[in-house]
């Protein structure tokens, strides 16, 4: 061994061992902003317009949809509207599908997400009067860690007193959200499906015409469980099996599988609400002619 080498050994004998890394510090609380928006940018007398909870969120980090799936929280909002004001039902845009887990998943949304609010105005309006909406949202917001976060929020609305209808508003922000929310099941043409029972358990067998990828995002409508899905793209459709058992204690109610299918085909990614119900044999009924 030359001398260089000796040296080389020596000096590694005599260095002292590495210090054990400290474990890295868990992520701090993200800031998630939320906005009120609204799709006009004034009220019209008995028009329904869309109020928005705009979530913007920081890179890495999920919310998650009405429907948080095997882990997590929905995410909420709920409107207070003046007197007068019928409020409808929030309208969530379809979501992505997010393993967290060893075979768990959630169906969450990141980066930016708008949740709707359907308010329709009384016939008559104070063309002079200001009305205030107020929204409330929590929401659980995770990486590694999670975080329960909630806001309140206002937002004041004057009346149109021009023609025709008044102008949109937020139209650059939402108009991609809209796109996002579920369409009726009757527009959804490319879909077939066929049930194949063997209580407790159903598979459906599904196809979807053209398309280059699906989804289903089960609902919570829903009383059955999805416990595998099975993909077979290829040719000119998307087909796909989804195996599901009877939610345990409801083994003997009729079966009913709703959620939200997501749709990639020539037309772009699309969302459609779609309610499977397997079809229930009949009893047979005995001859009681002799």
């Amino acid at each position: 061994m030359n001398p260089t080498s000796l040296l080389a050994c020596a000096a590694l004998a005599l260095t002292p061992p590495a210090a054990p890394q400290e474990a890295a510090p868990p992520p701090r609380e993200p800031v998630v902003s939320v906005e009120l928006l609204a799709d006009v940018a004034a009220l019209q007398p008995g028009a329904t317009f869309q109020l928005a909870a705009f979530f913007e969120l920081p890179k890495h980090w999920h919310i998650y949809w009405e429907n948080a799936g095997e882990s997590g929280m929905a995410t909420t909002v709920k409107v207070t509207a003046p007197e007068g004001f019928q409020v409808g039902e929030t309208r969530y845009p379809g979501p992505k599908s997010l393993e967290v887990g060893l075979e768990v998943t959630s169906f969450v949304y990141e980066d930016q997400v708008a949740l709707f609010v359907p308010v329709t105005a009384p016939a008559e309006l104070d063309p002079e009067a200001h009305y205030t909406f107020k929204l409330s949202a929590q929401w659980l917001v995770c990486q590694e860690v999670c975080f329960l976060q909630s806001k309140d929020l206002e937002l004041e609305l004057g009346v149109f007193r021009g023609e025709g209808a008044p102008e949109p508003a937020n139209a650059e922000r939402l108009a991609p959200q809209l796109a996002r929310l579920p369409r009726p099941q009757a527009e959804f043409e490319a879909l077939m499906f066929q049930w194949l029972p063997s209580k407790p358990e159903y598979r459906a067998r599904i196809v979807v015409k053209g398309a280059r990828d699906a989804e289903f995002f089960p609902g919570l409508e829903t009383n059955l469980v999805v416990t595998r899905v099975v993909d077979n793209p290829g040719g000119n459709a998307f087909e796909f099996a989804v195996d599901f058992i009877a939610t345990a204690g409801q083994e003997d109610e009729p079966p009913i599988a709703s959620g939200v299918m997501r749709v990639v085909d020539a037309q772009g990614e699309r969302f459609f609400s779609v309610s499977f119900a397997p079809a229930v044999e009949e009893p047979a009924v005995e001859d009681g002619s002799r």
